[in-house]
């Protein structure tokens, strides 16, 4: 338990310094890369969050590992799809839209998946 946490931790000091060094190296404050990062990191957390509320309601059912596997995947794909449909037009918002857009407007499908209007 006690090597989690310390991995953990590294990766929270590589978070902070390749912050750091980012933001000065595109002469940007931090909180404008926190506030780009704040939608994705949602959507990270709402497939995380359904994907092991998915594999723990499977384990105490009493699913071997091998039938939990394809179940957890279709769990954290319709999560996705979920926090897309919602966090969609917070995602386009911003820098991240500029660049999708930069080649002329978003496909038909993504835009439908994103639940953003062109």
């Amino acid at each position: 338990m006690a090597v989690g946490w310390a991995i953990l931790v590294v990766y929270g000091v590589r978070l902070i310094l390749l912050t750091r060094a980012v933001s000065r190296a595109l002469s940007i404050p931090v909180a404008s890369l926190s506030t780009a990062l704040a939608t994705p990191c949602a959507l990270a957390l709402i497939v995380a969050v359904a994907v092991w509320s998915a594999d723990r309601g499977l384990q105490w059912q009493g699913l071997m590992e091998v039938t939990r596997l394809p179940l957890d995947a279709l769990a954290g794909a319709l999560a996705l799809l979920a926090g897309l449909r919602t966090l969609g037009p917070r995602l386009l918002r911003g820098d991240l839209g500029e660049l999708l857009r930069t080649r002329g407007p978003l496909p038909s499908v993504l835009t439908r998946l994103l639940n953003v209007r062109t």
